[in-house]
């Protein structure tokens, strides 16, 4: 009995220490937008026919039936892109594009059952066969936040669903098994691609894409299709500032005032030979800051100096990851320093440099191919680590094991 109750205890530690080491493996699985390639210009695509009736339906994108023909588009359409027929036309590359991005999106992972909570976090979520939604779905994320919705057979959607915080609607989609119906004036997100029949009902608005691999798209009157909103995450304002000091042949400080004072131009590498995006005045005989410059070089002009004085020439200067300062002298001679500038960041290029729209960091997106396994936030290493363990710890649980099985014998 003490060697049943020895046993059951070692089998506990292990199962707990596995869950203990692979958890974070599982739960933390990111979702990842998928590639449409050819299909994302695409507003609405079909395989079979495409219907448009009553009043019409407007697409900001193009208009695609493969294999089907033109004779299969009827209807009143007010495409804002291009048309495309037939096995031998884009829409026979977009439909490739698009069943790679349906494998995709089926292969991730789940975090959970899809419309179980009307303001899902972002995740994979998953009904395995027919599904209804009525309501409000709302998607409050950031800029890179993604939501995918798997449906395994059908799907009937009536209501809205509404992006909150920085969530994009470029960044939500839908795959659904069999066929899709979005009900009368609804409003839906997200790119929609079904293996069957996809129709919408009067008065909708869809802010995405609609996809059906292998049969036929239905609108009935007066619908939209517009092209999601996607937009990136604003660059982040930098630090870095430049002083600018004007002073007289003996380097003191030249006293200037509001009747008389020295101004700058300041310049990028862009508009150098345009308009100024600075200018600035030297006042009370101190300095001039420029604050939040981005990495690039800049060509500081003095446009007029304080009664009495000369204008210095023109001078140049490399901003990097510290503050800069310029010295302007009365007269032609020139002294220039940088104050927190190092060797190193003045080697910066002036093409690398003068880049106007520097992002200080930039997100990484791994895409992750249909049948994959999700990446996660745990390195492999972690993963090689925690199997080595668990090895470990059944190692010494089959040697305990033994241990006490040879005294029970003797």
């Amino acid at each position: 009995m003490k060697k049943i109750i020895l046993k059951s205890f070692i089998l506990m530690i292990a199962i707990f220490l596995s869950v203990l080491f692979i958890a974070p493996i599982m739960i933390y699985a990111t979702p990842t937008a998928p590639s449409l390639g050819a299909a994302g210009s695409f507003s609405v695509l079909a395989a079979k026919s495409m219907a448009a009736n009553g009043s019409g339906t407007q697409i900001d994108g193009d208009l695609g039936l493969s294999p089907g023909l033109a004779g299969s588009r009827t209807g009143n359409w007010t495409v804002g892109g291009a048309e495309y027929f037939g096995t031998s036309s884009q829409a026979f590359n977009a439909q490739a594009d698009a069943l790679s991005a349906f494998g995709n999106l089926a292969g991730q992972s789940s975090d959970g059952v899809l419309f179980a909570n009307n303001s899902p976090a972002p995740g994979v979520y998953t009904a395995a066969a027919d599904t209804t939604f009525s309501g409000t779905l709302t998607l409050n994320g950031g800029y890179d936040d993604v939501w995918i919705f798997q449906v395994g057979n059908d799907m009937t959607f009536t209501g809205s669903v509404v992006m909150a915080g920085n969530a994009q609607a470029c960044h939500v989609f839908w795959q659904i098994g069999n066929s899709a119906v979005i009900n009368s004036d609804s409003t839906f997100v997200g790119t929609l691609i079904a293996s069957a029949d996809i129709t919408v009902h009067s008065n909708s608005i869809v802010y995405g894409r609609l996809i059906s691999l292998n049969s036929s798209l239905v609108m009935e009157s007066n619908n939209k299709v517009l092209f999601p909103p996607c937009a990136g995450a604003p660059a982040t304002a930098s630090t870095r500032k430049l002083t600018i000091y004007k002073v007289d042949l003996s380097g003191n400080p030249i006293v200037a005032n509001a009747n008389s004072t020295a101004v700058f131009d300041i310049y990028t590498s862009s508009d150098i030979n345009g308009n100024p995006f600075r200018e600035g005045s030297l006042i009370d005989g101190t300095n001039f800051v420029k604050e939040s410059l981005k990495r690039g070089t800049y060509w500081v002009v003095e446009k007029s100096a304080p009664a009495g004085y000369d204008v210095a020439p023109m001078q140049t200067v490399i901003i990097s990851s510290g503050n800069a300062s310029l010295t302007f002298k009365d007269g032609p001679t020139v002294a220039a320093a940088a104050e927190t500038t190092t060797a190193a960041e003045t080697a910066v290029t002036a093409a690398a440099a003068a880049e106007e729209t520097t992002v200080e960091t930039t997100p990484v997106t791994t895409t992750v191919t249909g049948g994959q396994i999700p990446k996660t936030s745990t390195p492999w290493y972690n993963i090689l680590i925690t199997g080595a363990a668990l090895i470990l710890i059944g190692a010494m649980g089959w040697w305990i094991t033994r241990k006490i099985n040879g005294k029970n014998e003797t």
